[in-house]
């Protein structure tokens, strides 16, 4: 039951997302929106960009992940939570060439979709851990608006898990909302929005839980999400 409820709760979240970042209130599942694409001519990479007005942005995001030396030596052994679309793994593939790609979607439609057209592992996802991952097994472990909206207890669980499956000289690298990108200006933008989804961590609490396990916070940076920005957060062990 638990699952099945973290599965609504993503798509109702996926549709928020999509009504804030385009102006349509209509979900678009794996099928249509595969089916559009292929309409257009379109990879599904492309075709989602040019939806949400962002051509372009994926390469742009990796590129400045890079930067931040994320990808310094090139990750033999990535594990992504939340793929959705694949969007970023299609990019880190395409420029990076992991061995081994672990894949955690909840959407049963996506996770079927991107096991058809990638070369990676599709894990079963409970909801809250990393359970069939490997300890120490994973050179880069990467979530992308995923911890937006979990709540507390599941963050933290998923946290653990991260720090768990990650190899020592490996890094960890996610975004969530934190006081950073909550001022007086961004909760009016959300408000507005009519999206009631964002779930904030103090800056605080995140640094201090991964320097407890051993990790240390090597960069940082705010990014445009939704109806404000997120703040990313590099950790490396």
């Amino acid at each position: 039951m638990r699952a099945l409820a973290f599965r609504v709760a993503r798509k109702i979240i996926t549709k928020l997302e999509l009504a804030t970042r385009t102006g349509n209130t209509t979900y678009i599942d794996c099928a249509q929106t595969v089916k559009a694409a292929q309409q257009k001519g379109q990879s599904v990479l492309e075709y989602v960009e040019e939806m949400w007005g962002k051509k372009g942005s994926t390469k742009e995001h990796i590129t400045k992940l890079a930067a931040h030396g994320v990808f310094d030596p090139p990750p033999k052994a990535v594990c992504e939570i939340g793929t959705g679309t694949g969007r970023n793994l299609h990019v880190i593939q395409d420029v990076y060439h992991p061995a081994r790609y672990e894949s955690y979607e909840i959407a049963h439609d996506w996770a079927a979709w991107l096991a058809k057209n990638y070369d990676i592992v599709t894990q079963a996802c409970d909801g809250k851990t990393l359970a069939p991952t490997a300890t120490s097994s994973m050179d880069l472990v990467y979530a992308q608006g995923v911890f937006v909206y979990t709540r507390l207890l599941t963050t933290a669980s998923y946290f653990d898990e991260m720090a768990r499956v990650c190899t020592p000289g490996g890094r960890i690298v996610f975004d969530c909302y934190t006081e950073d990108t909550m001022g007086e200006s961004e909760i009016a933008a959300w408000k507005a929005s009519g999206s009631e989804y964002p779930a904030m961590l103090a800056k605080s609490f995140v640094t201090e839980f991964f320097v407890r396990r051993r990790f240390t916070l090597q960069g940082q940076f705010l990014t445009p999400h939704g109806a404000g920005r997120s703040h990313y957060f590099i950790f490396r062990r």
